[in-house]
């Protein structure tokens, strides 16, 4: 993630299409409204493929999954979700991607560095944003109330 125009984020909603001027203002209003929250990051993880990916996994707590959900039902009216049920309640799995197009010989590497890290840790969602894809562009973002 450090070499790309990206932050680490937890994905809580993902558009095939989305009228991103017209949800701008939308999104800061919601951020106005919405508190900072707690986060527990419990354990790394890794989705397997031709370039895996390192992930800490976050706790599902009733906020962060309430957050979640409040934030697809205001973008919803915006755009075009993508399909699947990845987002759905009771299937969506909070984690924080640690890497992107990472080659797979060094994946040992990366595993025996995330080993000298303890878990489990404390952080906080501070801000919520935009991000376009391929390649990564932030477009905008806002922060949580304190």
């Amino acid at each position: 993630m450090w070499h790309s125009n990206n932050n680490p984020h937890i994905k809580l909603a993902v558009f095939n299409e989305l009228e991103t001027d017209r949800m701008q203002y939308e999104l800061e209003q919601f951020c106005r409204e919405c508190q900072r929250l707690n986060l527990h990051f419990k354990n790394y993880g890794l989705y397997p493929g031709k370039q895996p990916v390192l992930f800490l996994d976050v706790s599902a707590t009733i906020e962060l999954l309430e957050l979640q959900m409040a934030v697809r039902r205001t973008l919803s009216g915006f755009g075009q979700e993508m399909e699947g049920d990845y987002f759905e309640p009771g299937i969506w799995k909070p984690d924080c991607y640690l890497t992107t197009g990472f080659e797979p010989d060094r994946l040992n590497e990366a595993i025996h560095i995330l080993n000298q890290e303890p878990l489990p840790f404390d952080g906080y969602l501070e801000r919520i944003g935009l991000i376009k894809y391929y390649p990564a562009e932030q477009c905008y973002d806002y922060r949580l109330q304190e």
